[in-house]
């Protein structure tokens, strides 16, 4: 199960997220199959942004 990330985590993630992949987000949490990555799924887009920190995307996953 995947935890939804919350507060300063959250906001940074999806900021970087939708700097490297511009839409709307439908949801960001911590990644269950790659543990300490953050997912930020982004509508419009067919890709999940995941990044080893908040602050930076490190790849895009189609999905």
């Amino acid at each position: 199960m995947e935890t939804p990330l919350t507060g300063e985590a959250k906001e940074k993630a999806e900021a970087a997220a939708l700097a490297a992949y511009p839409g709307t987000v439908v949801k960001s949490e911590e990644d269950a199959e790659n543990p300490g990555m953050y997912a930020v799924e982004i509508t419009g887009r067919p890709t999940t942004a995941r990044s080893r920190t908040s602050a930076a995307i490190t790849r895009g996953q189609n999905t």
